[in-house]
């Protein structure tokens, strides 16, 4: 960790320790680190203290929102998640007064649907990307707004989820168009043969329904107690938000348009950033290859010259190699074409010796 980063997260602790309180009404301040305001929420008939970061560019750039349930003033979440998302810890007072029974549940949803998400859409720009996560009975109410609104948010982290107390029959008739998806996890040292029952059925009714648009992940941490697993399993949690943003091996030897759509869906849906790289590219280029779509290999090296032209001059010799076993193959006329685009892109010394012999074989 570089000294910046060390003194960013010490701020942080220290800002939310000793941070002044706002109504929910007044204008938040610039904001440099993080910042406390004490929001009085009509639906909990209470208020609430909710501690804010962002990345320092926020007033320029949107990003995505994490709300982090039952949060902690100097919370271990929102300094992993500070640099990628506006965070918004909202401090839980009583949790098994707020959570323990449906109707709490459902007033605590109605406060983040109808008043606090509105009030941070407003304040901070934002994407319509949102992560929710919490532990225990706090991930029950991640679950909860999952199976009540599943448009509400984009990722879930529920660990450790005390799902022996929600009615999980909305996933019968889940209808999201939208792309979801779920991480939830439990230790196997929870202690708690009720909640580890409930996640393994909720685990065995997902894979049975397999929710269209709702991408899941369950684990059983072998080393974690139902305490140790709400750090661990956050860990595992954020670590499964990351993965999404991976091209997966099916769409490799597809067309490489069909790489880019799912890279922009996933930055629309997940406000992830998916790297179209040479792990990406250049296996793409030798599958199609390897399968003599010919049409789909010169895209993809198109696409590599036009949009990662460093990618293209340092992988420039595979290219060749590429475009020689396109022309051996009896694909004459396409591979004139790509020395010819290769040559105009970098003007690459053998590629125009193969224009020339090309073009004097005609």
């Amino acid at each position: 960790m570089n000294m910046t980063t060390l003194i960013r997260k010490l701020v942080f602790s220290c800002a939310l320790f000793c941070c002044g309180i706002l109504s929910a009404q007044d204008a938040v301040r610039p904001l440099k680190e993080a910042q406390c305001i004490d929001y009085v929420s009509t639906n909990l008939n209470d208020s609430r203290r909710i501690f804010i970061s962002a990345p320092d560019d926020f007033t320029e750039h949107k990003y995505p929102v994490a709300y982090l349930i039952g949060a902690q003033e100097n919370d271990f979440r929102a300094s992993i998640l500070m640099n990628e998302f506006v965070v918004v810890g909202i401090e839980t007072k009583d949790f098994k007064k707020d959570f323990l029974s449906e109707e709490s549940r459902a007033l605590y949803l109605q406060f983040l649907k109808e008043e606090l998400i509105p009030y941070i859409e407003k304040e901070y720009q934002s994407t319509s990307v949102r992560l929710m996560a919490g532990h225990s009975l706090a991930a029950g109410m991640v679950i909860e707004a999952l199976l009540k609104d599943e448009d509400l948010n984009t990722f879930y982290i529920a660990t450790s989820p005390t799902l022996q107390l929600i009615d999980t029959t909305g996933l019968d008739q889940w209808k999201s168009t939208e792309l979801k998806a779920l991480y939830f996890n439990i230790g196997l040292n929870e202690n708690y043969p009720q909640l580890e029952a409930a996640n393994h059925a909720f685990h065995f009714k997902l894979d049975s329904l397999k929710p269209a648009n709702l991408q899941w992940k369950f684990e059983v941490m072998k080393d974690e107690t139902h305490e140790t697993n709400a750090y661990t399993g956050f860990c595992r949690g954020y670590s499964f938000y990351k993965s999404l943003s991976s091209v997966p091996d099916s769409l490799l030897g597809q067309s490489i348009d069909n790489i880019v759509n799912y890279a922009s869906n996933l930055k629309e849906k997940y406000g992830l950033s998916v790297a179209i790289d040479e792990t990406v590219m250049m296996p793409n280029i030798l599958i199609n290859l390897g399968e003599q779509n010919f049409d789909e290999v010169k895209m993809c090296i198109e696409y590599m010259a036009n949009e990662q032209s460093d990618l293209f001059a340092d992988q420039i010799d595979v290219v060749l190699d590429v475009v020689d076993a396109i022309n051996k193959s009896g694909e004459k006329e396409m591979a004139l074409g790509l020395y010819q685009f290769i040559v105009e892109k970098i003007d690459d010394p053998i590629a125009k010796i193969m224009v020339h012999e090309l073009t004097r074989e005609e």
